[in-house]
């Protein structure tokens, strides 16, 4: 097999553990492969390969593992989805941006990639806050999280991290497509330094140089600013250094024992609020893993890579 479609196909088997078909586009961007290839070279494989064309079907649009057609439907329907549900994303991503100490919001997770389950799904956000302020923001943006729970609305800010802790421990698949996925609402220059300290995605997928998807992207308005920039001034006391400390003890206490679990992949300290108690991606790796030696990929990869020396 083409060492293109060894990439294609492993590309391919990642989005099908999420029930997502891909458009050649897509394929391209976010391509599992050790190098740059151009958007050219991936439809002309996607188009010409006999070999991928035994283990891969479309319908002129998407391209999904063989004998998974029904997927094409799906994905239709969760694009339909993805139309009513966006103006929320991006409302409630905004009024986050407002919040005190809140430097950039960004969407994660199946939102990012245009893959809700249900027209109700969880908005799921990552969160960046200016140092020393995560646990207080947290706290925070939790009362919003609450109140719109009663109009049956599930606002996430899955990871709060600090504007200082943009680096990730964890380097692998799952985490470069969490980063690449990313979706920001607000600071764009910002975003540019998380991608920027985090450029060993490329690793992963070198093609993934900026979002796939675009969301709107425009700075606070002057009353909202100012009101902000009003709450931060009384926050950034020593009441609001002690009101951190004290957020920051009740809650990692409650916290470490659920971060102890075997899946979890869950950072909690003074600079990160990440609750992945149950890790999705422990799961997500695995099953990849799973397909990719069911293909026999490894071998393949093995045997071009001993070719090539």
């Amino acid at each position: 097999m083409h060492h293109l479609d060894v990439a294609i196909l492993k590309t391919v088997i990642y989005g099908d553990i999420f029930h997502f078909p891909m458009t050649p586009r897509e394929i391209h961007h976010f391509l599992i492969s050790d190098d740059i290839v151009d958007v050219a070279d991936v439809i002309n494989r996607l188009t010409t390969s006999v070999e991928l064309a035994d283990v891969i079907c479309n319908d002129g649009t998407y391209f999904a593992l063989a004998s998974r057609e029904e997927l094409f439907e799906l994905r239709r329907t969760r694009e339909q989805m993805m139309t009513h549900l966006q103006p929320q994303v991006q409302r409630y991503g905004r009024i986050l941006a407002y919040f005190p100490f809140v430097e950039l919001v960004g969407v994660t997770g199946a939102l990012s990639m245009r893959n809700p389950s249900t027209t109700t799904d969880d908005l799921d956000y990552l969160v960046i806050t200016k140092p020393g302020r995560v646990w207080l923001t947290r706290a925070l943006i939790i009362v919003l999280v609450r109140l719109m729970r009663l109009r049956k609305i599930e606002i996430c800010p899955n990871y709060v991290l600090a504007s200082d802790q943009l680096v990730q421990a964890r380097r692998d698949l799952y985490i470069a497509h969490e980063v690449t996925q990313l979706l920001p609402l607000s600071n764009l220059p910002l975003y540019w330094q998380l991608r920027n300290q985090n450029n060993w995605t490329a690793d992963y997928l070198p093609n993934a140089n900026e979002p796939f998807h675009k969301m709107e992207n425009r700075p606070l308005n002057r009353i909202g600013k100012l009101m902000k920039q009003g709450i931060e001034g009384l926050l950034s006391t020593p009441i609001g250094n002690w009101l951190e400390k004290w957020e920051y003890r009740r809650k990692s206490s409650r916290f470490q024992h659920q971060a102890t679990a075997p899946t979890a992949s869950a950072e909690i300290d003074e600079g990160h609020v990440k609750g992945h108690f149950e890790d999705y991606g422990h799961y997500v790796l695995q099953r990849y893993d799973e397909l990719v030696q069911s293909y026999q990929l490894d071998n393949i990869s093995t045997e071009l890579q001993s070719a090539g020396d």
